[in-house]
């Protein structure tokens, strides 16, 4: 297991981190450099990596989006109180990880799955949570 390193973005008064890497969009279409890669616009864990955070609350906050529902949760990562989203299936497991004040290790472990529509083979990030002894 790897140690990850995220990046910290100030919005304001705010940290914010995202423990999945975010990239650049235009609508719905990936923006891609002249190699054909997608471009990062915040990096979050990689496959195989992982962060230890403080919980700052036990759960995250429901909140009503765009996308439906996401929760938007507080920890310490690094010394710095942060916030990251978590959709609702990742806030299940993390939910049940410890406490506020606990610490717990966050991993990225990707898996690839047969897209329902499309029947092509698209990788997914799979958060796992762990509450550190």
């Amino acid at each position: 297991m790897n140690e990850g390193t995220l990046q910290i973005i100030e919005n304001g008064q705010y940290k914010n981190v995202s423990l999945t890497t975010k990239y650049k969009r235009q609508g719905l279409k990936l923006i891609l450099d002249e190699n054909g890669q997608k471009q990062v616009k915040q990096q979050g864990l990689n496959n195989g990596e992982s962060i230890t955070l403080v919980k700052k609350f036990a759960e995250g906050k429901p909140l009503e989006t765009k996308y439906g529902t996401s929760y938007l949760c507080a920890a310490t990562y690094d010394g710095v109180d942060v916030s990251f989203w978590l959709k609702p299936q990742q806030h299940e497991k993390y939910a049940m990880v410890g406490g506020e004040g606990d610490s717990v290790r966050v991993t990225n472990n990707q898996v690839t799955k047969t897209h329902p529509t499309l029947g092509i083979p698209i990788t997914y990030d799979n958060l796992e949570f762990e509450k550190v002894e």
